[in-house]
């Protein structure tokens, strides 16, 4: 980049992305209105993230405290979530960390668009997340997603940084272990992460003038730091329980969700029915407490879950396609009706893609409700129309460019296909907001209908 136009850069008026990280900060602030904290802990992950914390207080080290005693070894969590909540004394306070976290995001996504791109395509982008009233909902409840939402966005935008920059310096390598730190942190935070370590080396790939053994040493190196995180908590997993693993959700989303879905799907129960059907197949009286389900019985979950999906591989396909599709475009309605007190989200739980029409009978009951759902709606429109305008505009383009534009998106991607399920709804979209906000505002802002490259990338 040449300094004149580094000066350009540096003197264009920033303002507009300070006002709208306050504007994403005071909404996420907006729920502490609110009296107590008891709407903080509507959601059933709530009460056992602040028993994990309590639990670390009481030396219990990773378990639960329940009714003072200390539970057994916790599997289902990974510890980065409740070590965050047992430095913080109050839910309260948490919900303003996540609404300070959210709002710092906020001003990351808009600054690193205005330094590759343009101020525009910036202030767009910065909108669409400070608008997302999913993370605005979930920020004000104790739950893990504003935070794994910071970490991996942070991530892909380092990584994008050494991307765009094309230099294999040190601040290049520096760069890519810090992508990999904070991918590690993520999959701390949250087992869905599991995936995550293959990122790490991907920025090493596109960097020029770095010779095959130094490309492959820095690569693995990159891959081991979460990988081995990964490896290292799923030893202490089986040491506890005998069950190597990360932890049980996936085995406990693939039993009840994906082969739960696909019996849904095929038959004629409502979905609460069929999970208590698979509950007892394992010998538990219903699926109330699934988030309980001992480590020991997940190799039978996950082998019984096989034997049903590949049963009817045509309707597991179909089913999580349509579940994809459904995760991509939702809006929040059930997390919001709770957080307003509409009284008009859904009064039983609904798998995803089924029973609109009550879903829409029930939303009409509340005016505002209404209004806030089709503003989601318009706002994931005017998203993705915009990621389509920026995967557009490059082609023909350089490899740098293209990669610029695959890498957020396939994360993206990444994250909507592993929640992909029928219990899928907007809050398992939060780790794609920001990278599909930045695509958006490159997309939006006008670059992809001239003739000049929409990516203008400098060498710093």
């Amino acid at each position: 980049m040449s300094a004149d136009r580094a000066i350009d850069r540096g003197a264009r008026p920033l303002w507009i992305l300070w006002a709208l990280a306050l504007l994403a900060l005071a909404l996420r602030l907006a729920p502490l209105m609110r009296p107590g904290s008891a709407w903080a802990m509507a959601n059933v992950d709530s009460p056992r993230y602040v028993e994990l914390a309590q639990g670390l207080r009481a030396g219990c080290g990773f378990a639960r405290l329940v009714d003072g005693h200390c539970a057994g070894a916790e599997v289902l969590r990974t510890p980065g979530y409740p070590l965050l909540l047992a430095a913080i004394p109050s839910p309260r306070m948490v919900v303003a960390v996540q609404a300070l976290i959210g709002a710092a995001l906020c001003l990351i996504v808009g600054y690193f668009v205005t330094v590759w791109w343009d101020l525009r395509a910036a202030a767009i982008a910065e909108a669409i997340l400070a608008l997302d009233l999913s993370s605005i909902v979930e920020g004000s409840r104790i739950l893990s997603d504003v935070l794994f939402q910071a970490l991996l966005a942070c991530a892909v935008i380092i990584q994008l940084c050494v991307i765009a920059r094309r230099r294999s310096d040190a601040r290049a390598l520096a760069a890519i272990f810090a992508a990999a730190a904070l991918l590690t942190l993520a999959i701390i935070v949250r087992p869905v992460g599991l995936l995550l370590p293959i990122l790490a080396p991907l920025p090493v790939l596109m960097l020029p003038a770095m010779g095959r053994r130094r490309m492959a040493a820095v690569a693995l190196l990159a891959f081991a730091l979460p990988a081995l995180t990964c490896a290292g908590w799923a030893a202490r997993n089986a040491a506890r329980t005998g069950v190597w693993t990360l932890s049980t959700a996936a085995a406990i989303h693939l039993y009840y969700y994906e082969a739960g879905g696909l019996i849904w799907y095929r038959g004629h129960k409502d979905f609460p029915a069929v999970t208590d059907d698979l509950a007892r197949r394992l010998g538990l009286p219903d699926a109330r407490d699934y988030l309980v389900t001992p480590a020991a019985l997940e190799p039978r979950m996950i082998g019984d879950a096989e034997r049903i999906l590949l049963h009817d591989p045509a309707g597991a396909v179909e089913m999580t396609l349509r579940s994809f599709l459904w995760l991509a475009v939702v809006p929040d309605r059930g997390s919001l009706n709770e957080l307003l007190g509409t009284h008009a989200g859904a009064t039983a739980y609904l798998a995803a893609t089924g029973q609109l029409s009550t879903r829409i009978h029930q939303l009409l009951h509340s005016p505002l409700l209404t209004v806030l759902v089709t503003f989601q709606l318009a706002l994931t429109a005017i998203t993705w129309i915009g990621v389509a305008f920026a995967l557009a505009a490059v082609r023909r383009k350089s490899a740098r460019e293209v990669a610029v534009v695959l890498l957020p998106l396939g994360v993206a991607l990444m994250m909507i296909a592993l929640a992909s399920g029928v219990d899928a709804y907007a809050r398992y979209r939060m780790p794609a907001v920001p990278l599909l906000a930045i695509l958006a505002g490159i997309g939006w802002s006008g670059a992809a209908l001239r003739v000049t490259p929409v990516l203008k990338l400098g060498n710093d």
